[in-house]
């Protein structure tokens, strides 16, 4: 091949990559982890979940952030068994998850999410205890958020935020309703467990009551 043809074919290629359309580019964007000032992340349902559901908690006063991201991970591994059960995921209750739930009388509980959780305090402050009766470590949940969100976590939690402190007293009543409206749109059925899709911050400050 002559250098003419060669520079021309590469002066066609670098005009063909010049027409990419924002939006395509922004979701290429979105796939490099920790980049920031991205609105559009890509990632799965239930890191999504468990910081809604840790941000909804914390409009309550009495509950320590700390608290709050035990909840977020126990409202999560609820939902999620409860899900992978329909899709036939996950088989019947193990004998462990049977004998914490029939113990309950025995347990403190916090009301979030339109769920009661069960609870132990530690150092004065709240704990969620999973379903196998361990208390749910806050810095590991944290690790877990900072994993999965990269640098934009502190930007989706702000959002967050203002949604729910927007809704006033009507958030917990409405929690559900608007994670389903903002949280990642995925495949029906088996095909969308644990798949990735794009979480858009400008949805979630869409939502909010101006």
């Amino acid at each position: 091949m002559s250098s003419k043809v060669k520079q021309e074919s590469k002066v066609k290629r670098q005009g063909m990559a010049s027409k990419e359309t924002p939006s395509k580019k922004a979701r290429t964007d979105a796939k490099d982890e920790g980049k920031e000032a991205v609105d559009e992340i890509l990632i799965n349902r239930a890191p999504v979940l468990s910081l809604w559901v840790s941000v909804v908690a914390s409009q309550q006063e009495e509950y320590s952030w700390q608290s709050c991201l035990t909840f977020g991970r126990y409202i999560t591994g609820v939902f999620s068994y409860s899900k992978g059960k329909a899709l036939g995921i996950y088989a019947d209750k193990s004998k462990t998850e049977k004998d914490v739930k029939e113990n309950k009388s025995d347990k403190e509980f916090a009301s979030v999410f339109g769920k009661k959780i069960p609870v132990k305090k530690v150092k004065g402050e709240l704990r969620a205890i999973d379903s196998y009766g361990k208390i749910i470590k806050p810095e590991v949940v944290e690790r877990y958020l900072k994993n999965k969100f990269g640098k934009n976590l502190d930007r989706v939690r702000s959002a967050m935020d203002g949604l729910a402190k927007s809704k006033g007293n009507k958030i917990e009543k409405e929690a559900y309703d608007l994670y389903v409206k903002f949280r990642p749109q995925v495949s029906y059925g088996k095909q969308g467990w644990g798949q990735q899709s794009f979480l858009s911050i400008k949805q979630i400050n869409s939502l909010a009551d101006k």
